[in-house]
């Protein structure tokens, strides 16, 4: 195996699980970070579990407040596909990956304000004049991405969905206290409501420390979109789910200890990941940023650097690595767009409004089948393998199996 020296753009969670991964690999790591500092499967499971939740079972709940399905999770989970379904925190989720990557060796370079980038070389340079060169060269900076900017040649902000994310930190205790919200922090699960253009979450994070509650409603006409948080005020939202189910009601005025806002927004589906030169490939949320119905952001970060770290541990010349990466696109590319696609699905699942299709969808989902095309994307048992029994590391090592035959 060749020692690559890696350029990552980005100190996000894509861009951190890269590192780690090709970091394990014996490659040489550097991360340009625009921020001063960090804001809010790898080999990482000890540190993850700490402050990680195991919930025991997913509900979905019409806004009205009926049960309308229940997943186990837990146990279930875990015999099922060999690793358990955890819920965290991205800030912990973050600073475990920034801790593990610097234990490795990786290079974090913040306040790095990049003024050039050249794919052949691959190269940077800094505003400072300071230039990095590279063998091969990731860009991992998020949604609104310069890379796939200088990628693409031309702007490609993302845009907003016209929705608003709200997310609500409740102390566990507060809860506790009303006997009517039991059932909401029993076994740590989670509880997902379904109402006309509008969705609530609920979960517990930090061990037992904190229910968190995320709520996705339309935005008010006129209002700026919001692509930093902000804070929210409780009092519109209690307004705006003031019809809601009595339960999330109760949540709304238990005394949340931070309540902030952001603009929900999408980009469109890039067309080409990789560079001309083979030297260069966007990832995470650069590549693929998805809308949060079915929590897939994060898993498919670690999914394309899973297929890295494999593909790069892999490659025994320089030459080879313009082949990694068109591999890498090759495995992750369907992937994420399937992924995508039953994301955007699912948000229109979620958001009926009442009348015959909410009545129809309601009555599938406390029906006992559970089929291909189930409404709830995670409980339809065929695409609930594909997402959750998939194991990218298998996957790269069988597509380079096959490019090393082909080439020999």
């Amino acid at each position: 195996m060749v020692s690559c020296r890696v350029l990552i753009v980005g100190c996000s969670l894509s861009g951190l699980a890269t590192a780690v991964t090709l970091r394990r690999s014996g490659h040489t790591v550097t991360i340009f970070e625009e921020s001063e500092e960090l804001q809010g499967a790898l080999g990482i499971s000890q540190a993850t579990t700490q402050v990680a939740h195991e919930p025991a079972e997913l509900t979905l709940r019409s806004y009205r407040g009926a049960v309308l399905s229940k997943l186990p999770l837990g146990s279930n989970i875990k015999s099922r596909y060999g690793s358990p379904y955890l819920v965290v925190n991205h800030k912990d989720l973050l600073h475990i990956l920034l801790s593990e990557a610097k234990k490795l060796g990786v290079e974090v370079k913040f306040g790095a304000n990049i003024a050039a980038i050249e794919f052949s070389t691959p190269s940077l340079i800094l505003s400072t004049g300071e230039t990095y060169e590279g063998d091969v060269m990731f860009g991992a900076d998020g949604e609104d991405s310069a890379c796939r900017n200088h990628l693409q040649q031309r702007s490609d902000p993302p845009r907003s969905t016209g929705d608003v994310v709200v997310s609500i930190a409740v102390p566990s205790r507060e809860v506790s206290r009303r006997q009517n919200l039991a059932d909401l922090v029993k076994g740590s699960s989670i509880n997902a409501w379904m109402g006309p253009n509008a969705q609530a979450t609920s979960c517990v994070l930090q061990k037992n420390d904190t229910l968190n509650i995320l709520l996705i409603c339309p935005e008010k006409t006129g209002r700026e979109s919001l692509y930093g948080p902000q804070r929210a005020s409780i009092v519109e939202l209690r307004e705006a789910f003031q019809d809601w189910d009595p339960k999330l009601q109760t949540l709304l005025y238990a005394g949340g200890t931070d309540c902030i806002k952001w603009s929900l927004s999408e980009i469109e589906e890039v067309v080409n990941w990789r560079s001309s030169s083979g030297r260069f490939a966007l990832i995470g949320d650069a590549a693929h940023a998805l809308l949060p119905y079915l929590a897939q952001s994060v898993p498919q970060d670690f999914e394309d650097a899973s297929v890295i770290g494999t593909l790069f541990s892999s490659i025994k010349e320089f030459s080879q690595i313009p082949d990694a990466l068109r591999i890498y696109e090759e495995i992750r590319k369907p992937r994420a767009t399937e992924v995508r696609k039953r994301t955007d699905a699912q948000k229109i699942v979620y958001g009926l409004s009442d009348g015959p299709e909410q009545r129809r969808r309601d009555q599938e989902l406390m029906a006992a089948a559970r089929g291909k095309g189930f409404p709830h994307a995670v409980e339809d048992p065929d695409f609930q393998a594909r997402l959750w029994g998939y194991d990218a590391e298998l996957v790269a090592k069988q597509h380079w199996e096959e490019f090393l035959r082909n080439t020999a």
